[in-house]
C-alpha cells in the first residue's frame, strides 16, 4: 500500500521483519474484503485496493499461495496490532533495505517496480519453495537473502517464473 507521497506501508511482526501488510483469506470472506481487513489489523489503516500485480506460490511444505495487489492509502494512521508489533509509512529505498525476508523482499521489489511500470502491465508468478541447511548450488536461481552467510540457513529456490 502507498500513500499520496509514494511512501510504502510496512509491518513488523515477530520472526517476519518487516514485510508487506496481509493475511489469510477467513472462510467465506471475499478475496479483496479479506485484504482490506487484514491491513487494517497488521497496521491500523485502511486502504483502497488496486491491481493484482503478482500471484507467488509456495510448492514446500506449507503449500500457500499468495497474491499481490497495489493498494492505496484510504485512511488512519499506522499502528502496531495485535499481530505486528509496528507499522509505518517508508520510501521505496528504505522499505527495500528493511525488507530483508527473501521471499517478502521478492513481492516488494515486484510490487515495486509494478507500480512504476508503463501500460500495458505485466503480472509476475513466481513459484518457490525453501530448501533448508544447504547452501546455492553454482548456477541455481534463488532469491536473495539479507543476512550475513553466517546466518543462512539454507535459502529459497525459485522453481517457476513467469510474466504475463
Amino acid at each position: 500500500m502507498s500513500d499520496g507521497a509514494g511512501r510504502v506501508l510496512l509491518v513488523r511482526a515477530p520472526f517476519r521483519g518487516w514485510h508487506l501488510p496481509g493475511g489469510q483469506v477467513e472462510r467465506g470472506e471475499d478475496l479483496l474484503a479479506a485484504l482490506a481487513r487484514e491491513i487494517a489489523e497488521e497496521s491500523g489503516c485502511r486502504a483502497t485496493v488496486g491491481r493484482l500485480v503478482g500471484v507467488y506460490s509456495n510448492v514446500g511444505d506449507i503449500g500457500i499461495v499468495q497474491l499481490t495487489f497495489l493498494c492505496a492509502h484510504a485512511g488512519g494512521d499506522p499502528c502496531g496490532g495485535h499481530e505486528c508489533s509496528d507499522a509505518g509509512w517508508f520510501a521505496p529505498e528504505e522499505a527495500a533495505r528493511l525488507v530483508v525476508h527473501p521471499v517478502f523482499a521478492s513481492i516488494l521489489r515486484d510490487a515495486l517496480a509494478a507500480r512504476a511500470a508503463p501500460a500495458p502491465r505485466e503480472i509476475v508468478y513466481r513459484a518457490f519453495c525453501r530448501i533448508p541447511e544447504q547452501p546455492v548450488p553454482p548456477g541455481r536461481d534463488a532469491l536473495p537473502d539479507g543476512r550475513p552467510a553466517r546466518q543462512r540457513t539454507g535459502y529459497y529456490a525459485v522453481r517457476r517464473e513467469h510474466r504475463c
